[in-house]
């Protein structure tokens, strides 16, 4: 007696909509967890989630070419397939599969007529069929379906079918931020109408060839200070929820469709992916990283939606020259070790070399689940954890961050990836190339202000073992098909897959009781390897094919 307790409470507010006599409604689920591991407990309630999604849960990940960054409204049908050249070179191979036109290819650069303007004189069907007959790609298109500029024609025609104020007149949404910078109108889908309308503009689009869909700025449909024509859709999340059904309606079940900035829950089943954080801007703006430290925060905080309730994104990434080092690798991690989709957005015909070879690093798209494991400790969280295992091996890669404008240390626990408490690890990062060492329990590693590193970390052996790779982030998970030590003729041998062309290095621990066989003279016995520091030696691989084996004998010497 006496003590205080907890109470929980839960309110759905339905914001005048309408019942008829008898009618009943059944409310949103509610769900109670009590768990001691709070990681856990996001993740069943995404579990949870996906089971009252109204639809089957739709996660697949993408790769693609996103003019946005790269041209903005200067965009042109020559420009597009002149990138999908290059994409084709250089990402195709490694799973790249979309080109997509944003924001510049619709008649009169606003929103509400969703035909294609005098930069795109061939028309979508053409180019659609260009992308794929010349690369294999598939055409892509930006759209924001519920904007409506009051210059558009489907203003002049049906202003009826917008969403109201209280007093049933027209509510300007915003002002277009690009030119010519009319007032914009948001589309009330609950008026059948207007819900019939966006169908078809989406069943047209298909039928001209796009298969995937960047949905921007439809969230704002669900703002509650709009008023729909029909009373029986609950105001805000009702409206947006009946747009997103007639724009999966009219694109159909096969169609990618990735929103930007919609609900978690309202997504579930409708999107194939959405991302929630704020726009990624151009790379290289003196060194102003907030962006991506709210984006950051975001992929953190947002795991475990990820392929539970659809597949989460970040926005378009541009890694362009203006971008020193550390930036343009931080912008690559990012986007790779959450998971997200592979998403470029430069002019690709004039990024260096270099740049091209980051690229390639972070494909294809589809890796492990990312934990960060220090979610309720950080307020942007800074360790990022993937479990890898495939057919070859299984090891731990750790995408350690420091978004502060000063070094600073961080800590990476190797219980809590799941290792003994005393286990040794040997430890590679990909970023720098170097091997940092075999530890016991724990590492610390210092970082540079604003930068990443990303840690392959590989229980030690008996024996020489691969601890890393610099052909992708994850150090294996995609270019390792196989790996296998010979206790008998003391040889290590594997196989990697990766694109034709491409070279890259696979990264040897030899113990002190063992070193790589060398005849002399040199001959085709002898161990194809080369001496970095201490017991690290370096496979230099060249893809003439796809696929590579190699075979590494080794002497075993007295300790």
């Amino acid at each position: 007696m006496g003590e205080g307790g907890t109470q929980l409470s839960a309110h759905q507010p339905f914001l005048g909509r309408k019942l008829a006599p008898g009618e009943t409604l059944e409310c949103d689920p509610v769900w109670l967890s009590a768990q001691s591991d709070p990681l856990a407990a996001l993740e069943d309630y995404g579990e949870a989630a996906a089971a009252f999604a109204p639809a089957s849960i739709r996660n697949r990940p993408t790769a693609l070419w996103c003019s946005w960054y790269s041209h903005r409204m200067a965009m042109t049908e020559d420009l597009v397939l002149a990138n999908a050249a290059v994409a084709a070179k250089y990402f195709k191979p490694l799973g790249f599969e979309i080109i997509q036109l944003d924001h510049g290819w619709q008649r009169g650069d606003v929103t509400g007529d969703w035909t294609p303007n005098e930069r795109f004189p061939h028309g979508l069907r053409w180019l659609a069929d260009e992308l794929k007959s010349r690369y294999g790609f598939r055409l892509g298109l930006w759209i924001a379906p519920t904007d409506v500029a009051e210059t558009s024609q489907t203003f002049k025609d049906h202003a009826d079918w917008m969403l109201k104020d209280e007093a049933g007149h027209l509510r300007v949404n915003w002002r277009w931020y690009w030119k010519p910078n009319p007032n914009c109108f948001e589309l009330d889908c609950s008026n059948p109408a207007a819900a019939r309308w966006l169908e078809n503009v989406f069943a047209h689009l298909t039928h001209d060839g796009a298969s995937y869909f960047k949905i921007d700025f439809i969230a704002a449909s669900a703002g509650e200070h709009f008023f729909q024509a029909n009373p029986k859709v609950t105001r805000g999340w009702g409206v947006l929820r009946a747009a997103m059904a007639a724009v999966r309606r009219g694109a159909g079940p096969d169609t990618t469709i990735r929103y930007c900035q919609t609900p978690s829950l309202l997504s579930a089943g409708l999107a194939d992916s959405a991302y929630g954080g704020s726009d990624t801007l151009d790379a290289g703006l003196n060194g102003d990283i907030s962006v991506l430290r709210e984006n950051a925060q975001h992929l953190a905080a947002s795991y475990w939606v990820n392929d539970r309730l659809y597949h989460r994104e970040v926005c378009d990434m541009s890694v362009r020259m203006q971008a020193d080092l550390e930036e343009t690798r931080m912008r690559l991690a990012l986007m790779t070790l959450p998971g997200c989709s592979i998403s470029f957005s430069d002019e690709l015909q004039y990024l260096p070399p270099s740049r091209i070879r980051l690229m390639q690093a972070c494909l294809p798209p589809v890796n492990p689940p990312m934990k960060p494991l220090d979610l309720f400790d950080r307020a942007i969280p800074s360790l990022w954890h993937i479990h890898c295992k495939n057919q070859a091996d299984e090891w731990d890669v750790v995408g350690v961050f420091n978004f502060e404008k000063q070094s600073e240390d961080r800590v990476v626990d190797f219980t809590a990836l799941g290792l003994p408490a005393e286990s040794a690890a040997a430890v590679f990062e990909f970023w720098e190339g170097k091997f940092l060492g075999v530890h016991r329990a724990k590492l610390v590693l210092t970082l540079p202000p604003q930068s990443s590193r990303i840690l392959s970390i590989r229980r030690l052996s008996d024996h020489p073992q691969l601890v890393g790779t610099d052909l992708h982030l994850l150090q294996g998970y995609h270019e390792l098909q196989r790996l296998a030590w010979d206790v008998k003729t003391f040889t290590l041998s594997g196989e990697f897959e990766r694109m034709p062309g491409l070279t890259g290095n696979a990264f040897i621990y030899v113990p002190a009781n063992f070193t790589p066989h060398f005849d002399f003279p040199l001959k085709k016995t002898s161990a194809r390897l080369t001496h970095l520091a201490g017991p690290v030696w370096a496979l230099e691989i060249q893809f003439a094919n796809a696929r590579q084996t190699w075979t590494i004998p080794f002497d075993k010497t007295a300790k």
